[in-house]
């Protein structure tokens, strides 16, 4: 798992040319560069979105990292806390409020994180073009904690590190959930989890200390959730383009255009239920690349859902 230098050196600059001054990693820690434990090389990665086709554009954007040999107390890590990049994270089009979530399941911190905790100092937000609210919940042994932080005039335009005016401890056992709410009124067909700007994405990316062997705790919708939140009881086997098989008013017809005729506007209350209470598959990955063993898709307890608005 590389994770964009974007989010691991900032400064950077918006897209309005406004200058960011800078991150200072608070004096008990520091992101490591060792060349035998840490990472083996860093990548400037530069996404660019155009849609008005300018053209004679100059790009003259970069960062500069400044380092020390005198090293501090703890290695600082970052962790990626969020939904999955996928197709299956839908969102309906023509909505005020379209809620997201992605968890980082209590055992997966149960097996990565050490029994004195890791403290979470920093973090990005980070959704595409519609997100507008975001906040990173925490829970322990089933108790809403006060959120790690919390934006709820979310702004795309504006994405950089925000420091914690205390640090935040995450335990062993703890639940992770980043919660992104969408404002989808101004689309008329769906929106779709992916990398592009059209695309969306529900993310918090965590700076904490001491360091662990975790980089990505995310989740994904499992496809039964999803296709029960459409009204699909069944597929075809083996089908391509895929094909529903039952109930059989949607039988033979594909998936895709079921995704795209859906009726919304009558059926986006059931599908917001089924989707927030249905199951999802647990992704935990160390930083070398290895997945943490977790078996099964996971169900989050129903009086731990938060239903409507954000409150």
């Amino acid at each position: 798992m590389h994770l964009s230098p974007a989010f691991l050196c900032p400064p950077s600059i918006t897209p309005n040319e406004a200058v960011v001054q800078g991150f200072t990693f608070p004096p008990e820690a520091g992101y490591p560069l060792d060349p035998v434990l840490g990472p083996k090389y860093f990548m400037m990665e530069t996404h660019y979105n155009n849609p008005a086709q300018d053209v004679d554009i100059r790009d003259t954007s970069g960062i500069r990292v400044y380092y020390t040999e005198s090293l501090r107390r703890h290695d600082a890590g970052v962790l990626s806390v969020g939904m999955d990049p996928n197709w299956r994270h839908i969102i309906p089009p023509g909505q005020p409020e379209v809620v997201s979530e992605g968890h980082c399941i209590s055992a997966c911190t149960q097996q990565t994180v050490p029994h004195r905790g890791i403290k979470v100092f920093a973090v990005i937000l980070h959704t595409h073009l519609i997100g507008h609210k975001v906040r990173l919940r925490h829970l322990r042994r089933g108790e809403e904690l006060p959120f790690v932080s919390v934006d709820d005039n979310y702004d795309y335009n504006h994405q950089v590190y925000r420091r914690l005016k205390k640090p935040v401890t995450v335990y062993p056992g703890d639940h992770l959930i980043a919660q992104c709410v969408y404002n989808s009124e101004g689309r008329t067909t769906i929106t779709l989890g992916g990398l592009t700007t059209r695309e969306e994405m529900c993310l918090v990316f965590a700076m904490y200390y001491p360091r662990i062997d975790l980089s990505l705790c995310h989740s994904l919708p499992s496809l039964p959730s999803v296709l029960h939140s459409l009204g699909i009881q069944e597929l075809w086997p083996g089908s391509n383009p895929v094909r529903i098989k039952s109930p059989p008013e949607l039988a033979d017809m594909t998936l895709e255009s079921r995704l795209v005729t859906y009726d919304w506007e009558n059926h986006f209350r059931s599908f917001q239920e089924a989707t927030r209470k249905g199951s999802f598959k647990p992704l935990c990955w160390m930083t070398k690349p290895t997945i943490v063993p977790v078996s099964g898709d996971y169900v989050f307890p129903a009086n731990q859902i938060f239903f409507g608005k954000l409150r």
